[in-house]
């Protein structure tokens, strides 16, 4: 649910998503991809104890 929720709400997911459907991934690929690369973030900024930041550049 945090995956398709992010597709809607955060601008640099949404283009990571679709970059993977524009290659030709299934939708449900592109979810699962969005999901791994969600808990990566998730336990990098715990683990290095940060705070998120949306338009981090």
């Amino acid at each position: 649910m945090a995956a398709v929720s992010s597709i809607i709400h955060n601008k640099t997911l949404k283009l990571y998503f679709n970059r993977l459907k524009d290659n030709g991934k299934p939708e449900k690929t592109g979810i699962v991809s969005l999901e791994r690369k969600l808990q990566i973030l998730i336990y990098t900024l715990y683990k290095n104890e940060k705070d998120f930041i949306p338009d981090y550049q």
